[in-house]
């Protein structure tokens, strides 16, 4: 991470750079994965910490959907996840493969609702991912039976839709990160015992 990192810093492309480091070191495919979520330029990386919200103080909230739920999903079940370079929690879970069962979006759901009691948010989800219109009436039902300020958006690129808005937004998803006016780390905020955390940065 530390020499992907340092490329980029010097204006290094990131797929150049990444096969530059992955070939040196031999890294397998999942290897490189890893190491591209957790890198990032030190301008980036000044700019996304100068940025970051560490509490959920009633601020309204801009919230990467399936970005958070797949996260805290990780957390819950134990799978690996680890802390970048920038200090935003990440893991390898695919959207496509996230949701095999609609019963897994219900967990992460309650966490993320524990630690944003009393604050509105908009939850935005990507339209093309499969399930998205379930864990929309998942998020909806939550809602209602728990009185919360929510709403909820199925859109083709939740990412732009969101930083159009502008605000607080909740997302590990670099280019929010690098695009947003403020950003937290909501899965973090869940983290239990099952949790299994990997510091890169």
């Amino acid at each position: 991470m530390e020499e992907l990192s340092w490329l980029l810093s010097r204006g290094y492309g990131l797929d150049a750079a990444l096969e530059l480091v992955g070939n040196r070191h031999q890294l397998h495919h999942r290897q490189r994965l890893v190491v591209r979520r957790a890198a990032c330029s030190d301008e980036q990386l000044e700019r996304r910490q100068a940025r970051r919200r560490r509490d959920v103080d009633g601020e309204a909230i801009e919230v990467d959907g399936f970005n958070c739920l797949v996260l805290c999903a990780s957390l819950q079940s134990g799978a690996p996840v680890f802390v970048g370079r920038d200090g935003a929690m990440r893991d390898l879970a695919s959207l496509k493969g996230a949701w095999r069962s609609i019963d897994e979006a219900a967990g992460p759901i309650e966490a993320l609702a524990a630690v944003t009691a009393g604050v509105p948010l908009r939850w935005w989800l990507d339209r093309p991912v499969p399930h998205s219109g379930r864990v929309a009436e998942l998020l909806r039902d939550h809602a209602r039976a728990h009185a919360l300020e929510w709403q909820v958006e199925v859109v083709g690129d939740p990412d732009r839709a969101m930083l159009a808005r502008g605000g607080l937004m909740a997302s590990g998803d670099a280019f929010v990160l690098d695009h947003a006016e403020a950003w937290i780390d909501l899965p973090a905020l869940t983290t239990g015992d099952r949790a299994w955390v990997i510091a890169l940065g």
